[in-house]
């Protein structure tokens, strides 16, 4: 993104659009990599976006936050059906029970922005 950045700042245009996820404002159980990543996300989108208005650039800067997603990683599962190893912290907590949103949804929502 900073490489990208570098390029926008000499031309004074551009736009960033940066991936978040609703559960980088609410953590589930077993999912704390995931969450803090998201979480960090949101941090340094945040503060790139102080330089660049600082910098008076012409360069548009945002976050889309997608809901939380019922994928193999959110289950537990990895993609070869292994079981994943819950961080410490939560390791006698059962699956969460968080709302997760079903793949389908999301590409209709998606196919529904486009028109």
């Amino acid at each position: 993104m900073m490489a990208a950045l570098s390029r926008m700042r000499v031309r004074n245009r551009g736009t960033i659009v940066n991936v978040g996820s609703a559960l980088g404002y609410r953590s589930v159980p077993l999912q704390s990599a995931y969450c803090g990543a998201k979480f960090a996300i949101r941090g340094f989108t945040d503060s790139l976006r102080s330089e660049i208005i600082h910098d008076r650039l012409n360069v548009h800067l945002t976050m889309v936050d997608l809901p939380a997603v019922n994928t193999p990683s959110s289950t537990g599962r990895s993609t070869n059906g292994q079981r994943a190893r819950p961080v410490a912290l939560f390791s006698s907590l059962k699956s969460p029970r968080a709302p997760f949103t079903s793949p389908r949804l999301t590409v209709g929502a998606r196919s529904g922005w486009a028109s």
